[in-house]
């Protein structure tokens, strides 16, 4: 995109003030992980917290290991920032199918999401050893540890369309996006 994608505006408002609204109304703490030194819009809810990553560059297992241990919770939703349809009923329906394992990710087109998914604080020891060995893809951690993966069937009643899953990496679908 060329600029921080947390700063878009998407209907006026940045991008990361939409999914934190849309996160907002499922949990009692929403932590908004930036890699040290990035600038992000202001956040106007003073119940967010932002936390820098404890490594720069160090991509999507940092941040979410930097997040997990910045939570005070055992259960853990996690969003990316450029998502504008994150939806929280999935979030908690996914939340609902944790007993037993680490993870909760769902599958859309034959492809786990990871940043859309629930990840329990029970993560951290193997995201350490992950992180450790110089492995920094979301993937290893869900082989890594008990993950349930949830597919279509289970979820497709949250985002029958599945607009949930829609990141917006380019100009083309941010305007794609806004027409939704």
């Amino acid at each position: 995109m060329g600029v921080p994608k947390s700063g878009l505006l998407f209907r006026g408002h940045p991008l990361l003030s939409r999914v934190i609204d849309s996160v907002r109304a499922g949990t009692s703490e929403v932590i908004v992980v930036i890699a040290p030194g990035q600038a992000h819009p202001a956040i106007e809810d003073a119940q967010t917290r932002v936390v820098e990553d404890s490594e720069p560059d160090g991509g999507p297992l940092m941040a979410l290991h930097s997040g997990l241990a910045a939570s005070g919770g055992t259960l853990n939703w996690v969003v990316a920032c450029d998502m504008p349809f994150v939806d929280a009923p999935m979030l908690a329906m996914l939340t609902s199918l944790v007993d037993g394992y680490d993870a909760v990710l769902p599958i859309y087109a034959g492809v786990p999401q990871p940043l859309h998914a629930v990840y329990a604080a029970s993560c951290l020891p193997a995201l350490e050893k992950l992180l450790d060995s110089g492995i920094r893809r979301l993937t290893d951690l869900a082989a890594a540890v008990r993950t349930r993966y949830v597919d279509e069937s289970e979820w497709s009643r949250f985002s029958p369309d599945s607009r949930a899953f829609l990141s917006v990496d380019t100009p083309s679908q941010l305007v794609v996006a806004e027409r939704l």
